[in-house]
């Protein structure tokens, strides 16, 4: 099944050069069988671009619902602003709520999983390295909120406006 839907994808790579339509019919084809990039490409550049169809937005939140519960993130991303913002499905902040907690979830994961790949490869900084320089990073970056709190707070007492500072970005220990 999955070789099918990837031989589609390949041929519509080359309709979509000839025919915006055809190039709907083929990605369609793929996206029915299930392939992750079909559906993506249904939803986006088809019913969201209006490549060779109407733009329409329940279409193209059908589409990414069904890549997101596959398991991709940028989809459960984009599912969970649709409800937020009832962009073709009913606003729904529970929903949007939910999708949202599910597409950081895997987002860590794959983040997670992708740092382990690099730390993996020879010569790559290893994790207590990288953890000093965030560590670096967030002690400098602190530096600079606080600089800027500073001069906030100046400006203005010339103005005579009380200041209302933003809360100290806490410095994760490693």
């Amino acid at each position: 099944k999955e070789t099918d839907s990837e031989a589609m994808w390949a041929k519509d790579k080359v309709s979509e050069q000839i025919d915006d339509k055809l190039s709907l019919k083929w990605f369609l084809k793929a996206a029915e069988m299930g392939h992750i990039h079909s559906q993506k490409r249904v939803a986006g550049l088809h019913y969201t671009e209006g490549l060779g169809v109407r733009p329409n937005a329940a279409s193209s939140f059908k589409w990414r619902l069904r890549a997101a519960n596959q398991g991709d993130g940028e989809s459960q991303y984009i599912v969970a602003m649709a409800y937020m913002k009832g962009k073709g499905v009913l606003e729904d902040f529970v929903e949007s709520y939910r999708w949202f907690n599910i597409a950081s979830v895997t987002v860590e994961a794959m983040q997670e999983e992708n740092r382990t790949l690099i730390v993996s490869r020879e010569g790559s900084p290893q994790p207590d390295t990288v953890s000093e320089s965030i560590y670096d990073f967030q002690i400098k970056n602190q530096r600079l909120m606080e600089e800027i709190s500073e001069k906030s707070r100046k400006r203005s007492a010339k103005r005579g406006v009380r200041y209302k500072p933003l809360p100290p970005i806490s410095v994760l220990a490693t």
